[in-house]
């Protein structure tokens, strides 16, 4: 029971790890527009980038961190960073954009 829950939390945490140490400034961008609840093609729009790449760059954060679709990959976000940390995310996104 609990060492199912231990191992399941440290997978979780590493896929973060990794996620984090491979993300550069677009992917921040597209992260920021998501939480923001912006659509693929308004962050394509902000980011000056096709949503073609918006796309394929959220499939490799989903690869990276074993989740299906954005909704996941933000509750892990939640779930590991907080909604207050995850608010000042946005915030600074808004403030650099």
């Amino acid at each position: 029971g609990n060492k199912v829950l231990q191992d399941e939390r440290a997978r979780e945490v590493y896929a973060l790890e990794q996620l984090f140490s491979a993300l550069d400034e677009i992917d921040l961008h597209i992260i920021g527009g998501m939480l923001l609840g912006s659509t693929y093609e308004q962050i394509a729009e902000n980011a000056l980038i096709a949503v073609g790449t918006v796309k394929y760059r959220v499939k490799k954060m989903l690869s990276v961190v074993q989740r299906s679709n954005r909704e996941e990959l933000l509750a892990l976000l939640d779930k590991y960073l907080g909604a207050e940390n995850l608010t000042g995310f946005v915030k600074n996104f808004q403030c650099t954009r």
